[in-house]
């Protein structure tokens, strides 16, 4: 079942032209699981088990409800509010593992056909292109730039 494991690695894909994606096995996903699918930017798109997506939306229902500060409750509500914002839709995946991507923004496609997958723990996110996953990670990705043999 997707998301009953954490979600997690790098892989290539394809959109079809029907706008359809194929999630890779890898990620446990499974005919008739049901994804939620969201865009909070041009660039990506997520894919959410529905579970993980509820679990998330009862997590910030929790802190906004357990907490004194205004602040970490704003900080909750606005997680939540971008997240509600973000689902385009709820689908199953077909028996081919595939997905449709209705209402992704058209840049998100730009004539391509190839996509990236990230695994991000409870979703899958998607890239346009390989270097677009290189630029969402560089920040979080320290190289050390000599060589570990050297002395």
């Amino acid at each position: 079942m997707f998301g009953e494991k954490p979600i997690l690695g790098i892989t290539n894909g394809s959109i079809d032209n029907k706008k359809r994606i194929f999630v890779p096995r890898m990620y446990g996903a499974s005919p008739g699981d049901e994804v939620a699918v969201c865009q909070q930017n041009p660039d990506t798109v997520d894919l959410y088990p529905t579970t993980a997506l509820y679990d998330r939306i009862r997590y910030l229902d929790e802190i906004k409800s357990s907490t004194d500060s205004k602040e970490i409750y704003m900080r909750a509500e606005k997680l939540q509010q971008s997240l509600f914002a973000a689902i385009l839709y709820t689908s199953k995946l077909d028996c081919q593992h595939r997905v449709l991507l209705r209402g992704v923004s058209d840049s998100f496609y730009s004539g391509r056909k190839d996509i990236c997958f990230l695994g991000e723990n409870d979703h899958l996110k998607l890239f346009p292109s390989r270097d677009k996953l290189d630029d969402y990670a560089k920040p979080y990705i320290y190289v050390k730039k000599e060589s570990v043999f050297n002395d």
